[in-house]
């Protein structure tokens, strides 16, 4: 054990300047995905504002009864399951062409300009994509409805309708998220043996048969790495805001 102790500590001094360099990395996780863990117990208390997250009383499974017996945890789990599969899906494909196009077209200038622009919305935060889609979308002030009101069509209440906003959702997470895959594809595009293109050239393949053939087939091992990390976001639906309301509604009906 002492053997083992000593070995530990001659490892430390020996890799410290690795370990310095790590310290960071290190520190950013423990701090923003493991300390947050704790907050997981607001699932088990009736939480208040006056006692905070560890200071409201315990209900134990009351909030998973209350969920269940909502009549909304099928369709809640249902929507949430379908967004997730059209953000994948959907995403997925965009991004595999917009890596395809841009690494076929040339000119490394304008190649680099369409890559920033595409990824430029992936440091937007979600607020002020909100407020795209509102200015986009609102029935007073959305650019649509201006456009139809001066073409003298009559206005589209879009914001307000449940109806379009699985279409806006899809299309909002996935014009965000497009350059940040694009980039993931397109790197390991560029990591493809060059000599497999040549050989797919000298074999009378167009550019489309070598996209089919050696492209996409390369980019299966890139494709199931960020399924699967899309896959954890299928446990992060907002369930509280549908059921909070649906709380106060039972509760002002009992009172």
């Amino acid at each position: 054990m002492t053997e083992k102790r000593h070995t530990f500590w001659r490892d430390v001094v020996k890799y410290r300047t690795m370990l310095i360099m790590i310290s960071p990395a290190v520190l950013l996780v423990l701090l923003f995905s493991y300390v947050p863990m704790a907050g997981i117990v607001i699932a088990f208390k009736q939480f208040k504002y006056t006692g905070g997250v560890f200071g409201s009383p315990w209900v134990g499974l009351d909030n998973f009864k209350f969920f269940f017996q909502s009549g909304d945890a099928w369709r809640v789990t249902r929507n949430t399951a379908l967004y997730n599969i059209g953000f994948l899906v959907l995403g997925n494909l965009l991004q595999i062409a917009a890596a395809v196009l841009l690494f076929e077209v040339g000119g490394k200038w304008f190649r680099k300009i369409i890559q920033s622009a595409l990824f430029l919305p992936y440091f937007i935060s979600w607020v002020v994509v909100g407020s795209i889609a509102y200015n986009f979308f609102s029935y007073d002030v959305g650019a649509i409805n201006n456009v139809l009101a001066s073409l003298g069509m009559e206005r589209i209440d879009i914001y307000n309708t449940p109806a379009y906003w699985p279409y806006i959702l899809v299309f909002f997470h996935t014009w965000k998220l497009l350059g940040y895959g694009t980039v993931m594809y397109l790197a390991a595009i560029t990591s493809i043996d060059t000599e497999m293109y040549e050989a797919a050239e000298m074999d009378g393949a167009n550019v489309f048969q070598r996209i089919m053939k050696v492209t996409v087939p390369n980019l299966t091992p890139t494709f199931i790495i960020l399924a699967l990390l899309a896959v954890g976001n299928i446990f992060r639906g907002d369930f509280g805001s549908r059921l909070s309301r649906r709380r106060k509604r039972s509760a002002r009906t009992i009172r």
